[in-house]
């Protein structure tokens, strides 16, 4: 099919070919039939206006192939985005992943994913009784927005990034099929970004709150988790948060969107930007759980 963007023509492609034992399982899976054929009708439509947004890398399809969860999250969040009416562009090369303007304000997003790992994350079996240690998601959380942050200081230091420009990182943990178990007492992400610990009882005054937790120790390594509580990462506005799977076809960006705003950004983004899913602002005292949480009805 061949279709116009800005006056110029577009032979859109097939985004599934045929199955490889050296494929990713999920995209053989769809290639071979095995799951229903609206997911594969959804990819490929997904993919269509990714191509007419002109976003497609060079080598998409193959990283597609191989590297499923992160070229999916990549190509769903930002046309997401374009579906909801965002102003949205794909700068090839050495830039962040895409680029938005509203008005004269422009925004830089990075979309990375958390993977199984090898050995960072161990899962379990649904209905297998077992204690879930949330240090485990976190040191994966931070490791990718510290490997984003890296590349955005590049950025910044070539002159990619504007000194009034917007950051965020949109991260997903979608392929760790068990980490919303993790988030039953407070945000992953903000026991990353905020250092906020896991919930305690006081006995004598029938109380809970969460406690501090300003780092993580893992063998003989110290992890900060508390990213967003000085100015060292003042160049990252915030961070989207999204626990969405490739197999929620169903499910919209707007149902699973948590943007957490950094306390000591540089460039601070307007409450309201987005206007979907929630939104969380932290209060000036930055105190555990100090923050104002927007919910978006959309």
């Amino acid at each position: 099919m061949i279709v116009e963007k800005n006056d110029k023509e577009i032979r859109l492609k097939k985004l599934f070919e045929a199955t490889n034992p050296s494929y990713h399982p999920a995209y053989n899976t769809i290639v071979s039939g095995k799951l229903a054929k609206k997911s594969k009708d959804f990819y490929q439509k997904l993919y269509a206006l990714y191509q007419k947004n002109e976003c497609e890398e060079k080598n998409f399809l193959d990283g597609v192939k191989k590297q499923w969860y992160p070229r999916i999250w990549e190509m769903y969040f930002t046309c997401q985005l374009a579906e909801l009416g965002f102003d949205i562009s794909c700068p090839k090369g050495n830039a962040p992943d895409i680029k938005l303007k509203i008005g004269d304000q422009v925004i830089w997003i990075e979309c990375t994913v958390i993977s199984k790992g090898k050995d960072a994350v161990i899962e379990h079996e649904d209905g297998e009784v077992h204690e879930l240690n949330d240090e485990d998601y976190i040191l994966r959380i931070t490791s990718a927005l510290n490997s984003k942050y890296n590349q955005i200081q590049t950025h910044k230091k070539s002159r990619i990034i504007g000194k009034n420009d917007i950051v965020l990182i949109a991260i997903n943990t979608g392929e760790l099929q068990l980490a919303e178990i993790a988030q039953t007492d407070y945000p992953l992400i903000h026991k990353a970004l905020y250092g906020i610990g896991n919930m305690e009882w006081n006995v004598s005054k029938d109380e809970v709150k969460n406690t501090q937790r300003q780092k993580i120790t893992k063998k003989t390594t110290e992890i900060k988790t508390n990213l967003f509580t000085t100015k060292e990462y003042k160049n990252i506005s915030g961070v989207i948060f999204s626990d969405w799977k490739t197999i929620q076809i169903e499910k919209k960006l707007k149902d699973d969107f948590e943007l957490t705003h950094n306390l000591f950004a540089k460039n601070k983004l307007t409450k309201g930007t987005f206007k979907i899913g929630i939104e969380y602002l932290p209060y000036e005292s930055n105190g555990v759980g100090g923050f104002e949480k927007v919910e978006y009805n959309t």
